[in-house]
Parts: C-alpha cells; structure tokens; sequence
C-alpha cells in the first residue's frame, strides 16, 4: 500500500471519527429534548420543530460518516486488488526466470549408432555447427605398449 494510500485513509478516518463524535453529541441534544418534551406534557412546537431539525441532522450526519467510511472501503479494496495484481506479475515474472529441467530420455540412447561419425572429434557451437574437427587415425594406443610413455596417447598420424 503507497504513502499516498495511508495518508489518505487516515485523513478520511479521521473525518469519520469527528462525525461519529458530532453524530453522538447529536443524539445526546435529541434525547434531552426529548425528555423535556415528556417532562412538559408533549412539547411546544417550538420543541418539535428543533426536534426535526436535529433528527433531520442526525440523518445527514450518519450519512456523511458512511460515506467517509465506504470511501474508506473503497480504497481498501483498490490497495488489495493492485497488490495481488503486482503479486501476480512478481510472480509471472519469478517463472520466466525459472528453467525446466526434464530427464533424459533413456530410448534415444539405445537409438545412437554403434559407428563413430566423421566428425566425432569435432567441437560444436550453439547452433550445432562444427567447428573444430580433430585429425584421428582411427586407431587409439595402449598407453602400456611404449614403454618411453609418459601416460600420453599420441593420436597423430
């Protein structure tokens, strides 16, 4: 949730704690008046009409508070849904990252050809292109064989 957000929300709580406070003073002035109008058999009209019109405030203050709390909600519900949006695109973006390993396929092995290619000594790059071939002669020494060896198989011809 950004800086803004927070700022946000705690300036719309604020205000919803002040009408909740101006909302209960309200009340406390109905409740009075009322009693005054029980204690005086009724009420004047006078009474009756401060009577509506703090009822009639009381209305549009309770109004107001649901307003500020839904617009509260409201920005609740926008922070979740961009967090899993961007938790989302972390994600997706984590799996590009990821290499699938699979295993090696023990049919193709028993497929090779029992034949050394031409090329067998070749160095290959990315493409498999070759690109070094080494000169053989077809024959490989016993290292054992020569006696001046010293454990190099010369592969000259």
């Amino acid at each position: 949730m950004g800086m803004q957000s927070l700022l946000s929300m705690q300036s719309a709580l604020k205000q919803a704690s002040v009408q909740g406070s101006a909302r209960a003073r309200n009340e406390g002035k109905i409740n009075v008046l009322k009693s005054e109008m029980k204690l005086d058999g009724g009420g004047s009209e006078e009474q009756k009409d401060r009577l509506q019109q703090l009822e009639a405030k009381a209305e549009k203050i309770t109004a107001s508070q649901m307003g500020s709390l839904g617009d509260i909600n409201k920005q609740i519900n926008e922070a979740a849904k961009k967090e899993r949006e961007e938790a989302k695109a972390k994600e997706k973006a984590e799996k590009k990252d990821t290499v699938e390993i699979k295993k090696k396929d023990d049919k193709k092995e028993e497929k090779k050809p029992s034949t050394v290619p031409e090329d067998a000594g070749g160095i290959y790059d990315a493409q498999g292109i070759v690109q070094v071939v080494a000169e053989t002669t077809g024959k490989v020494s016993d290292p054992t064989e020569h006696a001046e060896s010293s454990g190099a198989v010369d592969v000259r011809a």
